[in-house]
């Protein structure tokens, strides 16, 4: 009678803390698709409250052009909200960061257009809170850096179009220090998950790995012997 075949991983290899670590390299994709709806709900209702509110208090032309761009992205967000919770959500939510830097980017453009409508400086608020806001919640470097840099570009052109006298010279250097502010926060967040995300691929490890073989333990055996 022969003997039944060892369960993998029996042999000294260790898959099962390699499956778990998989598991954990989500982490930072799961941040933003717990975000992603609330975020593009409350942007909605943003936009949608706003685009009144501009057409109330700016000039016909530039509240115009506010508006329709604000009232889209209202009926964007909105559609992309019911989204989430429908049969599309989990393709969505494999794209999360797209996703999420694509809201970033429509947050970005109606800023950058409220600028150009009034053609001041002094709606450069929005555009510094929408950079600071990309760099401490974007966790993907190139988007974040992509989309900081097309705010600070977007409003160097505006700026440059409207003259770049004492007013705006003012606000650059204000954006500037949002600017610096929002690569900080961008890069503390990255270190604190990658750092959390290295120590729960240590405690995995630990879990599953006998201490003094190097070898899988019975809960590491079990679990390699499930894929």
């Amino acid at each position: 009678m022969t003997a039944p075949d060892p369960p993998p991983g029996s042999a000294g290899t260790s898959p099962a803390p390699v499956r778990a670590a998989e598991y954990l390299q989500v982490d930072r994709t799961a941040m933003i698709v717990d975000a992603l709806r609330p975020v593009s709900l409350a942007l909605a209702v943003l936009f949608a409250a706003l685009t009144p509110f501009h057409l109330l208090t700016l000039s016909r032309s530039a509240g115009l052009q506010v508006a329709i761009l604000a009232g889209a992205s209202a009926v964007l967000l909105g559609c992309l909200w019911l989204a989430m919770g429908s049969r599309y959500g989990p393709y969505l939510q494999a794209r999360a960061p797209q996703v999420g830097a694509a809201i970033a980017a429509v947050a970005v453009v109606n800023t950058l257009n409220h600028v150009a409508a009034v053609g001041q400086p002094w709606p450069t608020a929005n555009v510094m809170a929408a950079v600071i806001g990309i760099g401490a919640v974007l966790s993907v470097r190139s988007y974040a850096i992509g989309l900081i840099a097309l705010a600070d570009v977007g409003w160097v052109v505006i700026a440059a179009q409207n003259g770049f006298g004492d007013d705006w010279q003012q606000s650059a250097a204000a954006l500037t220090a949002g600017t610096v502010l929002a690569g900080v926060l961008h890069v503390v967040r990255y270190r604190t998950v990658s750092r959390l995300e290295e120590a729960k691929r240590q405690l995995a490890a630990v879990a599953v790995t006998d201490h003094l073989t190097g070898l899988n333990n019975r809960r590491g055996l079990l679990m390699a012997g499930q894929h």
